[in-house]
């Protein structure tokens, strides 16, 4: 489904039915909209098969491949994958505490919701790796404030970067 915003800018829903194109950031893909119709879309993004989106951008009419909707911006990062929530709490400063063992804990109780219980319930990372409640507050606090790079890097990592590279990938592209 696709609802005006500002000028003509679009916000389009839907789940990512295949990836047609990908390479240097550039991505082509056809998803199904929230109303039903496939939509062919394009843009500089990260998404992967399956994947419920939120795009933000503008519907354009390219001259060999027809209709189709240009991202402007992703206002959706997920899912987030399980192996790169894994290597951030693991190697994250901001993940005080959490080791390589804790951090697979986290991801084996809570899977792909984790990014969740992080944002509402720092009590439940507190109980389930035994660390001081103060240190999930801070790290719920931290997850919260930067969600969107977050669940960026997350997605870069489980690519295989390691968190600096990812880091920097996030400072040269921002959101």
């Amino acid at each position: 489904m696709a609802t005006k915003t500002n000028s003509d800018m679009v916000i389009l829903r839907g789940r990512v039915e295949a990836i047609h194109f990908n390479r240097d950031g550039w991505m082509v893909g056809s998803l199904i909209s929230e109303a039903g119709p496939r939509v062919k879309f394009t843009g500089e993004l990260l998404s992967e098969e399956g994947q419920s989106v939120e795009f933000e951008g503008t519907w354009e009419t390219h001259a060999r491949f027809g209709r189709q909707f240009k991202v402007k911006r992703p206002l959706t990062f997920s899912p987030v994958s399980t192996a790169g929530l894994c290597t951030w709490l693991e190697r994250s400063d901001e993940a005080y505490g959490i080791g390589k063992a804790k951090a697979w804990q986290l991801v084996q109780k809570f899977g792909k919701e984790l990014p969740g219980v992080l944002a509402t319930d720092p009590e439940a990372i507190a109980q389930a790796v035994g660390i001081p409640v103060q240190s999930a507050q801070d790290l719920s606090e931290h997850w919260r404030q930067h969600e969107g790079k977050l669940r960026a890097i997350t997605c870069l990592l489980s690519f295989g970067l390691k968190m600096n590279q990812a880091e920097s990938v996030w400072k040269a592209r921002g959101s």
